[in-house]
């Protein structure tokens, strides 16, 4: 039987950088931000050029590719040296007008989703990012956050979206699983990403991560939010993906199989505490020694650290902890991860940027072998100098037992700089 491979290609999302990529010029009226619009990236390009390399090993290979930017689903029969779009889905441009700011998020009863050309937008200063609100364009170019859940969440209407999902791609593994049981020897995600999973179009997830009022507590996330176009740890829950059995994409695994997410897992409260518990190890010898995480600037979100060390804890310092306990903390951290998720659903191994760290394009090598890696500080790959994640690395190796994969890459001990999630 001939195998299949998925490649999903996610898009460059319209943004306004900040720090060293920041994009705004002075005016004499203050300064104008910088729009860098949708744009396909090179995800598409890094999807072909892998299944070239597939094609190159296994001729007969069945290979399929999800394309966000057009809304695409393709397929190339090994035989064939043509790309077949198997099923169109709307094409994100045609979607564009969703992606909105929120303006006055600290007052629910205000807070609005706002379009980049709006002056509520120009006049909040500090709203930059923009996210993918299925069906915001629908109501007006300013719309309350409250009417669009109203209208959205709570009513009877559905946008008028058919855009790619994630959920589409669980779909396919679904079938394979349940046509070509053990066919899927590959499944590849080129995008951008964080620690709780790929970003595909930079959508939401509304429907979870909210408090209970009585305890403050985290409400545990059941299944996706129906509008979501990203994947999250929910994905992986019983009954966490409508019209996908999870049972159905193990079995689509080949025993060879693998998963690779290629993009970011960067997250400050992972690299704030990697580099605190290594002071620690530095300084003291004894393992059962207690110490504090002293807080720091940002620790990269309230949800995440509530997730990571319970709500009891305060962002400002922690309990005593002992170095073993500490391990036990950020074993919990890659436990959350999008990656671990993926591995312990398939029960095959998952290639993945571990926290903490962030990936880069390839600039060196040749260019058929050019996809992305996790940044080492190497300005011969298109690094900067600072940008030098081998420190956290060296530490899931060396305390957790991550091994890294070093089938390709520019590194010896650490290849292209991902690490492998074991199923659990």
């Amino acid at each position: 039987m001939a195998g299949d491979c998925v490649l999903v290609a996610g898009v460059n999302y319209p943004d306004y950088p900040s720090g060293r990529d920041r994009r705004i010029h002075a005016t004499r009226g203050g300064f104008e931000r910088r729009l860098i619009p949708l744009s396909p990236g090179n995800w598409r390009s890094y999807c072909e050029r892998r299944a070239e390399l597939m094609f190159k090993k296994d001729p007969q290979l069945s290979i399929t590719i999800f394309d966000f930017h057009t809304g695409e689903v393709l397929r190339r029969e090994g035989v064939s040296t043509k790309w077949e779009v198997e099923t169109k889905y709307d094409a994100l441009k045609d979607h564009s007008a969703d992606y909105r700011i929120v303006v006055g998020s600290n007052d629910p009863t205000t807070a609005r989703l706002v379009a980049p050309s709006s002056p509520l937008f120009t006049e909040d200063k500090g709203a930059v990012e923009l996210f993918y609100f299925s069906g915001a364009s629908e109501l007006g170019r300013d719309v309350y956050v409250k009417q669009y859940g109203n209208v959205f969440y709570k009513g009877v209407r559905r946008p008028k979206d058919n855009s790619l999902s994630i959920a589409h791609v669980y779909e396919c593994l679904d079938k394979i699983g349940q046509q070509r049981h053990g066919a899927l020897k590959e499944f590849h995600v080129f995008s951008h990403g964080y620690v709780k999973g790929p970003i595909l179009v930079n959508s939401l997830d509304l429907e979870n991560g909210h408090r209970d009022p009585n305890t403050g507590k985290l409400i545990e996330a059941k299944r996706r939010d129906r509008y979501d176009r990203d994947g999250r740890p929910v994905d992986f829950r019983p009954g966490g993906i409508i019209n996908v059995n999870l049972e159905s994409v193990r079995a689509a695994f080949a025993k060879e199989g693998f998963s690779f997410i290629w993009g970011c897992a960067k997250t400050t409260l992972a690299h704030a505490l990697i580099k605190q518990t290594t002071r620690e190890l530095i300084q003291k010898k004894e393992r059962t020694t207690a110490f504090v995480y002293l807080g720091e600037r940002n620790w990269g979100g309230k949800q995440l650290f509530d997730a990571v060390f319970g709500t009891e804890e305060t962002e400002t310092t922690t309990k005593p902890y002992t170095l073993e306990e500490a391990f036990g903390v950020l074993r919990r951290m890659i436990d959350l991860h999008y990656g671990q998720g993926l591995a312990n659903a398939t029960g095959r191994p998952v290639l993945a940027a571990f926290p903490g760290t962030a990936s880069n394009y390839d600039e060196a090598g040749a260019r058929e072998q050019q996809f992305l890696h996790v940044s080492m500080g190497d300005t011969s790959n298109g690094d900067d100098a600072q940008d030098d994640y081998r420190f956290i690395m060296n530490f899931y190796r060396r305390y957790l037992g991550i091994r890294f994969d070093t089938s390709e890459g520019r590194s010896s001990t650490y290849g292209r700089g991902y690490g492998i999630h074991q199923p659990r």
